[in-house]
């Protein structure tokens, strides 16, 4: 049970700190920047 708690705060910052780096590479783009873009291709 303690290990379980203390790793699961662990997982949520991993995750989140892969997600901004992510978005600082540019590999994940934000919904809306995909639809304004998609709109200016057409």
């Amino acid at each position: 049970m303690d290990k379980d708690q203390q790793k699961s705060p662990k997982v949520e910052e991993d995750s989140l700190e892969g997600i901004n780096e992510s978005y600082q590479s540019g590999s994940v783009e934000f919904p809306r920047m995909k639809e304004k873009k998609n709109k200016r291709e057409e």
